[in-house]
């Protein structure tokens, strides 16, 4: 068994809370075994697949339990009782999945929507035979909805209506195609609901613990929302890509499948954009997130404010960082960045590339500077160093890292704790009475080791009566 193997029928395997009925009704919401004498029914949420397993000693796992739950629609129409939460003979309902295996593995504890227990009548394709099959499926649908009946028929018209027992022979019925389900070891099977052969059908016990205890709960969940689908997106395009870099190769797929320039996709392009990045969306969260972001309800995702949303705000602080970074770029302090003051500022010749030959200094310094220039002009705005660090500030959760992140980065002296820089020269100063003193050269980028300008420099930071200075490093 491989590590991905075992890891999935842990998951699957898992103990989970298993209703307990004092009064011996089952109930919306309850957590039961569907079964026969021997096997259960068991979903593999991966494959999507309904099939038996044995059960014994009512151990309740998250594959082999499911959930009685409410067909609101059905219940609107009057096709199941809505004055209690006691489920009732031909009352339409829906049996889904455990929460536990629908707990989305990239968000721990948020859920993604739940699987339906469905089948749906088998086509000429088929033959003859008049039996069809379980699976799960993504949607709530008229293939999805149940119903119990007693197994005497001749009861049913007198038990209509009245609750139902846990733990008692009955016959589950598939609304749709009025079949029976059984369940025969590995094989669920469904079959026409004739009188002549009713008798074949295995009964099936909702089966409800024994002991109140099994029925605590301490699992939290928490729901899945548009803000969470969006930290998840985040989350998996930056492991997918390499760090702040998915945010902005994202941005650039969007822009790129935008045929109409107008800053909107639809909603199969929207998925197909995400799913290029390793986002695997179900139907639900789609439909989620298009309608977080279709603001005329027209169907189009607005890119621009999805992509605004998904970089998440930038705090004052570190607003403050980029304003600086920026500012220490501007050698000139002409307001804008542009070839001569990357020239000044970026030391290439200890670039790999540069080392090797293998690029020169124009371009590697091109290369350098293409990070922020989106429209190819060789200047760099505020706004386009901004947006950079926007992107990267999506997925830098702390705010002393990303501090100590652009202080070494662009040589911006101070920071405290964790955050202090540790990228300025530091020189050890000898004064003319021959005492002697390392000095940090605050906000040194571009400045290099020319000891003339560091002896200016010092002059600038106020340090007075100094003779020489030597390099440490």
């Amino acid at each position: 068994m491989t590590a991905v193997s075992k890891a999935r029928d842990d998951f699957m395997g898992q103990r989970v809370p298993h209703s307990y009925s004092s009064d011996g009704k089952l109930r919306y919401g309850d957590t039961i075994v569907l079964a026969s004498s021997s096997s259960a029914v068991t979903t593999d949420v991966f494959s999507k697949e309904i099939s038996g397993s044995r059960f014994h000693d009512e151990k309740a796992t998250a594959s082999n339990t499911l959930v009685l739950t409410r067909d609101e629609k059905a219940t609107t129409i009057g096709l199941a009782d809505s004055s209690s939460d006691v489920l009732r003979y031909g009352d339409v309902f829906y049996l889904t999945t455990n929460p536990s295996l629908n707990v989305d593995p990239e968000m721990m504890d948020a859920l993604r929507p739940c699987l339906y227990l469905s089948s749906e009548a088998r086509g000429v394709s088929s033959g003859l035979s008049q039996t069809q099959n379980c699976f799960a499926a993504s949607n709530e649908s008229r293939d999805a909805r149940w119903k119990i009946l007693p197994r005497n028929t001749r009861k049913r018209a007198t038990l209509e209506g009245t609750p139902v027992p846990s733990n008692k022979d009955v016959s589950l019925c598939h609304v749709a195609t009025n079949a029976l389900l059984s369940i025969r070891g590995r094989n669920i099977t469904l079959s026409s609901l004739r009188k002549d052969s009713e008798a074949s059908f295995t009964a099936v016990r909702f089966v409800t613990s024994k002991d109140p205890r099994d029925a605590e709960d301490k699992r939290v969940f928490r729901e899945m929302t548009p803000d969470l689908l969006l930290e998840k997106i985040r989350r998996v395009v930056s492991q997918r890509v390499g760090g702040f870099m998915g945010v902005r190769a994202l941005t650039r797929s969007f822009q790129s499948m935008d045929a109409a320039g107008d800053g909107f996709l639809d909603r199969d392009d929207f998925s197909v954009g995400l799913s290029r990045f390793g986002v695997q969306l179900s139907n639900q969260e789609s439909d989620m997130l298009v309608s977080a972001f279709d603001k005329d309800r027209d169907g189009l995702v607005s890119c621009t404010e999805f992509l605004t949303r998904l970089r998440g705000p930038m705090s004052t602080r570190r607003k403050e960082l980029v304003r600086l970074a920026y500012d220490a770029l501007d050698v000139d302090k002409s307001g804008r960045v542009d070839w001569k003051d990357i020239v000044q500022a970026y030391d290439v010749t200890n670039h790999p590339d540069v080392r090797t030959g293998a690029l020169t200094k124009e371009d590697a310094t091109r290369a350098f500077m293409k990070s922020w220039d989106k429209n190819g002009d060789n200047v760099v705005t505020r706004e386009e160093f901004s947006e950079y660090y926007h992107d990267i500030s999506a997925v830098v959760d702390r705010d002393d890292y990303f501090e100590l992140m652009m202080r070494n980065c662009w040589h911006l002296s101070g920071g405290e704790g964790v955050s202090s820089n540790t990228s300025c020269r530091r020189v050890l100063v000898v004064f003319e009475d021959d005492s002697q003193k390392v000095v940090e050269i605050k906000n040194d980028l571009g400045l290099g080791s020319d000891k003339s300008k560091i002896m200016e420099r010092l002059k600038e930071q106020g340090v007075k009566g100094v003779k020489r200075v030597e390099l440490t490093h």
